[in-house]
């Protein structure tokens, strides 16, 4: 059976436990280094457990490696070959991690430290195996097929995509969700920590797992989990340029954009761009007095980016 808790990711100031890095919350400090203990709350058989990171190189390029390079832990990407020589610096490294290391100091650290905690650089593993052994399980699941025979990365490394599949798998509660999940846990990964915009939490399975093995194999539903993922990610984005590009010209409410957005989403705006152009054009109607279905219907034609284009200049030249 899986397990999911929520948890406090970080401290605004440093780290109060012995050995504990700056900027790690006492209860993440317990979650990622401390016994495990049992539903008693006492240190439960095999608890004490190895914490490890899959970072992702992308979210900070050169700069990740490089930190790595000089930490002195033991750390290797998931990916080898020719592979790894072409992507070494956008590739997911599995690390063990020291709490004492100054390598965790920079991890957990927020960007205006210096640190890489904000840019949601991977996720956390507790497990008792040793390092190469973990890194061999991962590596079955790096590339994966679909139900054609096609090969897809799976980013299991991307925090929001691990929080995703997990939690969607756990909702669905059916035989074929139990063994993905059976098959990514098995008796080799006691707990995932994830961390990213909507918030810290905990996976862990209650009792080892060693179900027959299951070939991992990517379905559509798994993909529409990731389009969500990544939909996701754009209306974050796309309220920060709206606030960069028209805060001092109307009101930027969240909510209110993020229903625009979906409205967009199911008008078929869903490039970037189209949605961007789609957005602040109903939020300028709004504060203008402008019928936008009126307008809207009046610039319709071309693609959905051609008319949220026409849609956003005829409403600036009519402002």
């Amino acid at each position: 059976m899986l397990l999911k808790t929520d948890i406090q990711p970080t401290s605004q100031g440093g780290g109060s436990a012995d050995g504990q890095a700056p900027g790690l919350s006492d209860e993440l400090f317990r979650e990622l280094f401390g016994l495990t203990t049992d539903a008693e709350g006492q240190p439960a058989s095999g608890s004490d457990l190895r914490c490890y990171a899959v970072l992702d190189a992308a979210c900070a390029p050169f700069l990740l490696t490089g930190l790595l390079e000089t930490s002195d832990l033991t750390f290797q990407s998931l990916f080898q070959g020719s592979t790894q020589e072409e992507v070494q610096e956008y590739a997911p490294y599995l690390v063990e991690l020291d709490p004492e290391n100054s390598f965790c100091a920079r991890l957990f650290m927020s960007s205006d430290k210096m640190g890489l905690w904000e840019s949601e650089p991977g996720i956390f593993l507790r497990s008792h195996v040793d390092f190469q052994t973990l890194r061999t399980h991962l590596r079955k699941f790096t590339r994966v097929r679909d139900q054609s025979g096609a090969w897809y990365y799976f980013r299991f490394w991307d925090p929001a995509i691990m929080r995703a599949y997990i939690s969607a798998r756990m909702e669905v509660r059916d035989t074929e969700s139990a063994h993905k999940i059976a098959t990514l846990f098995r008796d080799i990964i006691k707990r995932i920590v994830v961390s990213d915009m909507s918030g810290t939490s905990r996976f862990e399975m209650e009792a080892p797992s060693q179900p027959p093995y299951v070939p991992f194999i990517l379905e559509q539903s798994d993909f529409d989990i990731f389009a969500g993922v990544r939909w996701q990610r754009y209306k974050a984005k796309l309220l920060r340029i709206l606030r960069r590009d028209h805060g001092g010209d109307f009101n930027i409410d969240p909510e209110q954009v993020d229903a625009l957005s979906e409205q967009a989403y199911l008008r078929n705006f869903r490039t970037e761009i189209a949605a961007y152009n789609y957005v602040r054009s109903s939020l300028l109607c709004d504060q203008t007095d402008i019928d936008f279905e009126a307008i809207l219907s009046h610039t319709s034609g071309g693609t959905p980016t051609e008319h949220a284009r026409h849609l956003w200049k005829a409403l600036t030249h009519k402002a």
